[in-house]
């Protein structure tokens, strides 16, 4: 938690620091540096500093403390999302600073997420499938993508909320569909007692096209 609260501040302040420079010395960006084909705009270049200087050196260490808070928020434990919204904000912008726009938070972090929330649900569906009846999987699938959905909203960027609700779906629904429509509590037990509002989860859960590897969602 440290590193991620010293790690948003440094980026925050950097930031003014930067844009205050900027104000400074607006002349020789204005008459100079549009003339100078090797000189950077004293903004870009503050930040391309930034970059090398502390982002290439540090970025590893606040990815791993990133999506560790991330696990123990799944894990229902309490993180503090406003440090997490400002870690992650570095990601974000450091990349427009450089024309990249948002290359180096997928490369540099959302990759990770990705991978990582992979892990977490292909572990703990494994446990819920030989637990739990299909009703309660249902409750509990639709419950953690509900949570997912959330998570973006609260600290994650938007571009990540299609690719991390597809890698969920895979592992807590794709993977063990048959399974789940199989049990005793599954699809025929649903349909004898009628338990519309089950059935109406089962249809709302897997009334879901993930995107392909092209991006496309499949048919």
């Amino acid at each position: 938690l440290t590193l991620l609260k010293t790690w948003g501040k440094r980026w925050e302040k950097h930031k003014l620091a930067v844009m205050g420079e900027a104000r400074l010395f607006q002349y020789l960006d204005r008459f100079h540096t549009q003339n100078s084909e090797s000189v950077l705009p004293l903004a870009n270049q503050g930040h391309a500093i930034f970059r090398e200087e502390i982002f290439k050196k540090f970025s590893s260490s606040v990815r791993e403390a990133i999506v560790d808070s991330i696990d123990r928020e799944r894990d229902e434990q309490d993180v503090d999302r406003k440090a997490l919204k400002d870690a992650v904000m570095a990601f974000e912008e450091i990349g427009t600073w450089s024309d990249q726009k948002l290359q180096i938070y997928k490369s540099e972090l959302e990759v990770t997420i990705l991978e990582r929330a992979s892990q977490f649900y292909k572990g703990l569906s494994r446990a819920w499938i030989s637990e739990d009846s299909t009703p309660v999987y249902l409750i509990k699938a639709e419950r953690m993508l509900d949570f997912e959905k959330q998570r973006v909203n609260a600290y994650l960027n938007k571009c990540t909320a299609e690719p991390l609700k597809a890698n969920v779906y895979k592992e807590l629904l794709q993977t063990h569909q048959k399974s789940l429509l199989e049990k005793k509590t599954g699809l025929d037990a649903l349909l004898l007692n009628d338990s519309r509002e089950d059935l109406s989860r089962l249809y709302r859960l897997y009334n879901y096209s993930p995107p392909n590897a092209s991006g496309r969602r499949t048919e």
